[in-house]
């Protein structure tokens, strides 16, 4: 006796593809934009957790700007500013705050006892360091702007909105650059070269260069500031996106 055969309705086309795209749809997370990751992170691991050094932060931050402060008023303490040696100052340690900072969290960050078990984590040092970075870089501007006030305030004859776009564009550029050796370079010397290299080689151009260094700073439009702003601006954030998704194979930062 033969078995009978139940009939068996199969899906058409449109209702597989349906069921295809719903799978998909429910089993892959769709791609997030780098401004929504970065806010997500934040609200699933809080100020504090992004943050647990921050009285050390505080601390450099506090140190920084006094240094960066005394040292310009103490520059410029006299009857006459120099206008063209105040944006060369302005200019050369500008980017001082984000160093120290930086060097701070990043470069005795593999000595750290829980290093191993961090770069496993969820959201592991490399998307630790891409927030703090453009942290970072937003309080280094913030507190170069009051240093720049204080120094108005000293020496109205300066013109605070030139001072201003040095002091963004210096930073722009040697934030940029740290970035771009900390992606390409697992030295740690290298690393703080570029700190050290920034200040130094700039040091040396404004003496043997002579009047040419300040001048050029002095002269330089608007609109050029705002080219090299923004070119690096996109550098360092497409730096920092690459940073999130970077997977070392020696999980070394």
């Amino acid at each position: 006796m033969q078995k009978e055969k139940l009939p068996i309705d199969f899906p058409d086309d449109l209702t597989i593809q349906n069921q295809i795209q719903l799978i998909v749809a429910k089993g892959v997370k769709p791609v997030e934009s780098f401004p929504t990751y970065l806010m997500n992170m934040y609200k699933q691991l809080g100020f504090k957790y992004l943050f647990r050094d921050v009285t050390e932060i505080l601390f450099f931050l506090l140190l920084a700007t006094v240094v960066l402060l005394f040292t310009g008023l103490q520059g410029f303490d006299q009857r006459e500013l120099i206008e063209g040696s105040a944006y060369t100052y302005i200019f050369i340690f500008s980017p001082i705050v984000y160093f120290s900072m930086a060097f701070l969290f990043f470069i005795n960050l593999r000595n750290k006892s829980t290093f191993e078990v961090e770069m496993v984590c969820k959201y592991n040092l490399y998307q630790l360091a891409a927030f703090r970075m453009l942290v970072f870089s937003v309080v280094s501007v913030l507190i170069n702007t009051v240093v720049l006030s204080f120094m108005f305030a000293v020496h109205p004859d300066l013109n605070i909105i030139n001072a201003l776009m040095i002091s963004i564009t210096s930073l722009s550029i040697s934030a940029t650059l740290f970035l771009y050796v900390f992606m390409k370079s697992r030295s740690q010397v290298k690393r703080i070269a570029v700190m050290i290299g920034w200040v130094g080689i700039n040091i040396m151009l404004s003496i043997f260069s002579g009047p040419f260094y300040t001048i050029v700073l002095s002269h330089i439009p608007f609109i050029v500031h705002l080219m090299i702003i923004l070119t690096c601006g996109y550098f360092y954030m497409k730096n920092l996106k690459n940073l999130i998704f970077y997977r070392d194979p020696e999980g070394v930062l």
